[in-house]
């Protein structure tokens, strides 16, 4: 058996994550926790470890998908429209971290808010990522995550190895003591 983890110094440094940018309040628990697991996402979608534009911005994923946390260009659109004000294309701008910022703050309250009228509770690390990454997955598997595929797994595993291992985060895997929460 062969457990992978990953860790991160930088998710707390970043000013971009920390809320430069954003329409969210800076005092709630919550949103400091929602910057903290976008740091994350960011470094296991592109490696972007930084707070300004760089070249993991400019990836393009196997799909299409854009910016540092590797979104659809469908789902941008469907989540940027109010960023676009005041210029045509400021909401298509993939590149721009703080505007991808949005985008993925967005999308990962509409996908919360969905999980939370589904379950009544808010996800942990491994439910946020398999939202993230697997959102009709994880609701065909009515948000049970010792469910869902093998590769959504690890990928979940590897994202709260990231989030446990920021100093002031200490979060529980889901799936420990179980063969799910096995990575090989």
């Amino acid at each position: 058996m062969r457990v992978f983890f990953i860790t991160a110094v930088t998710i707390l440094a970043c000013p971009v994550w920390a809320g430069a940018g954003s329409n969210l309040s800076r005092t709630s628990p919550s949103v400091s926790l929602t910057h903290q697991r976008l740091a994350a996402l960011a470094l296991i979608e592109t490696g972007c470890s930084a707070e300004k534009a760089n070249r993991a911005d400019h990836r393009l994923g196997r799909s299409g998908e854009v910016s540092r946390y590797q979104i659809l260009p469908l789902v941008w659109r469907q989540h940027s429209a109010p960023v676009a004000r005041g210029t045509r294309r400021a909401g298509y701008d993939y590149q721009n971290p703080v505007i991808a910022q949005i985008v993925a703050e967005r999308i990962v309250e509409a996908r919360s808010a969905a999980f939370v009228r589904a379950t009544g509770r808010a996800p942990d690390d491994f439910e946020w990522y398999a939202l993230w990454n697997a959102p009709g997955e994880l609701s065909r598997v009515r948000f049970e995550p010792q469910r869902l595929p093998p590769i959504i797994k690890q990928r979940a595993l590897r994202f709260c190895n990231l989030m446990t291992s920021s100093p002031d985060r200490q979060t529980q895997n889901p799936l420990a003591g179980t063969r799910a929460g096995r990575v090989k």
